[in-house]
C-alpha cells in the first residue's frame, strides 16, 4: 500500500520534523518511500521556520521525499477539485479556521491527491518516546503501522474465532497514544491530587460510567508513565478505552467514505470516521508505541484556556448527539453488511439522514446539558475557571446553534463527498501526466 505521512500544523514544528525523520529514515532502509509532509492549517509566522527545517532534513537526508503544503500550495490544488457545482465548499476547505474536522478531511483529500491510500499522522507538539525516554530506543509507531495497515484480521495472533466472526473487511486504523505532559487545562481539575472532577466531566460527556475511572488514569497519569512491553490489541468498540489516538495513528480506506464532521473548535470531531468505522464492523489495532507529547507553558493563557472549554462544550454536543452511531450496530441501521463501509447511495443517504436528525433534535436539552456541564464542573475550580464555565453557560445556546448547523454541514458533506475523492484522484493523475 502506498501512503503518506503527514504532520498538520498551527505552530513551529522543527522538533517534530527532525525526531519523525527518524522513523521515515529506518523505513526507507526497509524499502519503503514514504514521502513527508508538513500541512499547514493557517499563514502564521511559524511557516518560514517550517520551511527552513524541511530544507534542512531535505539537505541532511536527501533519500527522503519532503513537501511543505503551505495554505497556497494547498489552495492550488483544492481550486481544481472543489470546482463547478463543489466551488461552495472551497471557503471551508482554504479559511485557515480553527477546525479539526476539516483539517483530517483534508488529510483524507491529500492523500488521494497524493496518488496514496492511506497516511500516517503525528501531531505537531509531539516527537518519538526515544527523544525523551532512553528505554523507548526505537520504538517507532511505523513499525506497527506498516505491518497491520490494510492487513487482514487473520494476521492478528491471539483473536477468538468468535471475535473475528463478528469482524470483517481488513484492518483501516492503526494508532497507540502519548505519553509526557497531558493537556494542562484537564490537569487543573486535579489540583487537589485526585480525579473526582476529570471522571465527573468524562461521565458527563458521556462515556460508560463503568468505564470512566480507568479511562482516566490511563488517559491522565500523575507521572510520566513508559510501557515496556511492546503490545498490540484489536479494538471493537468505541468505549473501550484503547482506541487510537488521533496524533499517533495509521488510516486507510476511510477518508474515501466517511469524512468527519467539519466546525469551528469542536474537539475529537476529527474521530468520527474511526468511530463509525469501529461501529460498523471495522477492526483496527491499538499498539503501545507511544509518541512524547511536549505542552510548552506559553500555551496556557486566558484566552486559550477559554478557547479549549468552548471545544470541550461543543464537543459534548457532539458526541451526545452522535452516539447513537457508536453503539456497535451500526451497520444495520445502514444496510449493510458487517465489517462494510458505506459506499452506495442507500446506506450514504441512511447516514446523512440521521446527521440531519441530530441537528434537528432536542435543542433545549442540549443547552441545558452544556450549561450543566461547565458550572458543575468549572464551578468547582479556581475564579478564573469559574468565569469561563459562566461564559460558557451563558453562551450555550449559541453553541448547540453553531453544532447544529455543523451536522448539517457534515450530512451536506456526505452528499458530496465521493466526487471530492474522485476529483482529487483525477488531480493526481492530471499532475503526474504533466510531469512527464
Amino acid at each position: 500500500m502506498k501512503t503518506v505521512y503527514f504532520i498538520p500544523t498551527h505552530r513551529n514544528c522543527g522538533a517534530a520534523i527532525r525526531s519523525y525523520s527518524k522513523e521515515l529514515l529506518w523505513a526507507h532502509t526497509e524499502g519503503h518511500s514514504i514521502p513527508l509532509v508538513v500541512v499547514e492549517t493557517n499563514r502564521g509566522p511559524h511557516v518560514s521556520a517550517n520551511a527552513m527545517a524541511l530544507r534542512d532534513i531535505s539537505i541532511a537526508c536527501p533519500e527522503l521525499t519532503v513537501v511543505h503544503l503551505t495554505l497556497d500550495r494547498q489552495e492550488a490544488c483544492l481550486r481544481e477539485i472543489f470546482s463547478g457545482r463543489l466551488s461552495h465548499w472551497l471557503p471551508l476547505f482554504t479559511s485557515g479556521d480553527h477546525d479539526y474536522g476539516t483539517a483530517m478531511n483534508k488529510l483524507f483529500i491529500f492523500t488521494y491527491a497524493m496518488g496514496a491510500q492511506g497516511f500516517h499522522r503525528r501531531d505537531s507538539d509531539t516527537v518519538l518516546a526515544e527523544d525523551q525516554i532512553e528505554a523507548a530506543t526505537g520504538r517507532y509507531p511505523l513499525k506497527a503501522e506498516l505491518e497491520y495497515l490494510g492487513a487482514p484480521l487473520s494476521c492478528l495472533t491471539g483473536v477468538s474465532d468468535a471475535r473475528h466472526s463478528l469482524l470483517g473487511g481488513s484492518i483501516t486504523v492503526v494508532g497507540g497514544n502519548y505519553v509526557g505532559e497531558w493537556n494542562l487545562d484537564v490537569h487543573e481539575l486535579m489540583r487537589a491530587g485526585d480525579y473526582p472532577l476529570v471522571e465527573s466531566l468524562y461521565c458527563a460527556l458521556g462515556f460508560p460510567e463503568q468505564d470512566v475511572p480507568g479511562m482516566v488514569r490511563t488517559a491522565f497519569p500523575k507521572e510520566v508513565i513508559f510501557d515496556h512491553d511492546v503490545r498490540t490489541t484489536l479494538v471493537t468498540s468505541v468505549n473501550d478505552g484503547l482506541n487510537p489516538d488521533c496524533g499517533n495513528v495509521a488510516v486507510s480506506e476511510l477518508g474515501r467514505w466517511l469524512p468527519v464532521l467539519p466546525g469551528h473548535n469542536i474537539l475529537a470531531a476529527d474521530y468520527f470516521a474511526f468511530d463509525t468505522a469501529t461501529s460498523l464492523g471495522m477492526p483496527s489495532v491499538h499498539h503501545t508505541n507511544a509518541v512524547f507529547h511536549q505542552y510548552g507553558a506559553e500555551r496556557r493563557d486566558p484566552a486559550q484556556i477559554q478557547t479549549y472549554w468552548e471545544g470541550v462544550a461543543r464537543f459534548a454536543d457532539y458526541f451526545d448527539c452522535y452516539s447513537p452511531l457508536y453503539q456497535g450496530y451500526l451497520h444495520s441501521e445502514l444496510g449493510v453488511d458487517v465489517g462494510t463501509l458505506p459506499m452506495c447511495l442507500a446506506s450514504r443517504r441512511n447516514l446523512s439522514s440521521m446527521i440531519r436528525d441530530f441537528a434537528q433534535s432536542r435543542m433545549k436539552e442540549r443547552i441545558d446539558r452544556i450549561r450543566k456541564i461547565e458550572l458543575d464542573i468549572l464551578g468547582q475550580c479556581s475564579e478564573e475557571y469559574h468565569a469561563i464555565g459562566q461564559h460558557i453557560a451563558d453562551h450555550a445556546e449559541d453553541l448547540v446553534k453553531e453544532c447544529s448547523r455543523a451536522f448539517a454541514l457534515h450530512a451536506d458533506l456526505f452528499d458530496d463527498w465521493p466526487e471530492v475523492i474522485r476529483n482529487a484522484e483525477r488531480w493526481h493523475c492530471n499532475a503526474s501526466q504533466s510531469s512527464r
